[in-house]
């Protein structure tokens, strides 16, 4: 029979990629559905018949309408088996996306086009042309480093990798360079493992002396100053003591009876 009717709804709107089955009588999506990665989204707006589709539950065909959604959100095999790689070749980002059907068939991919997220937030597009059957190939010239955003509009389909910085950016493997540095900004020297240590190697007041802005330790300078202090008011409270007690009697007090 016809569909009920329903009470009410939450207020929403439809997403830009979404399919929209059942609307109000104002236009408002009812029930709407959109495919999201490897998965895919049923949103109904009223509720489980409770209260808005109250009328819902004692319809005939509740049950096969529920049962076909419920199927239709299940995942697509023919987006299964989809990977993704990311890889530097030279000054060039390569990306790799091997597809296969549910049955192991090779997906044909061949044309489709790929919608990059750089790093930092911009998109670019690329085709995909063919590397070996089931495995196509798309070329990003002048990669940052950082994470991508692999989108296949046509597949519904998103998934992400990173890509490490241009080897030539990276530190040479002896590092004599960044020693070097080091070495210049410290007051430090570089030595070879065939020189056999000295004890200037661990005088830390010579390397200290040649280190420009090096740190001085001067906590010991208040530490004296305090105990100079207390050494010194304990003597002058004993002299005070001392003088108090050794005063010789008046004459007064010696010719009193």
């Amino acid at each position: 029979g016809a569909m009920p009717t329903i009470d009410g709804y939450n207020f929403a709107e439809g997403r830009s990629a979404a399919q929209v089955d059942l609307v109000s009588d104002r236009g408002d999506p009812l029930l709407a559905k959109w495919q999201l990665g490897l998965g895919r989204v049923v949103a109904w707006t009223a509720d489980n018949g409770s209260d808005y589709a109250s009328q819902w539950t004692d319809w005939d065909q509740y049950n096969q309408f529920w049962g076909q959604t419920l199927r239709w959100s299940l995942p697509d095999p023919t987006n299964q088996a989809i990977t993704v790689d990311l890889a530097r070749t030279g000054s060039n980002m390569v990306v790799t996306v091997d597809s296969q059907t549910a049955d192991g068939n090779a997906r044909d991919l061949q044309g489709q086009s790929l919608t990059i997220v750089l790093p930092g937030g911009e998109t670019q597009s690329a085709a995909l042309s063919i590397d070996s059957p089931g495995s196509y190939e798309a070329i990003v010239t002048a990669p940052d480093p950082g994470s991508y955003r692999i989108e296949l509009p046509d597949l519904g389909i998103g998934l992400a990798g990173a890509i490490q910085a241009s080897p030539e950016w990276l530190p040479a493997e002896d590092g004599v360079t960044l020693l070097e540095a080091i070495a210049g900004r410290t007051g430090g020297e570089i030595r070879s493992l065939d020189q056999a240590p000295d004890a200037s190697l661990f005088d830390a007041g010579q390397a200290n002396a040649r280190a420009p802005g090096a740190v001085r330790a001067v906590w010991y300078l208040p530490l004296i100053a305090a105990l100079a202090l207390f050494v010194a008011d304990i003597a002058l409270r004993q002299a005070h003591l001392w003088s108090t007690t050794s005063t010789p009697p008046s004459l007064a007090d010696r010719n009193s009876p």
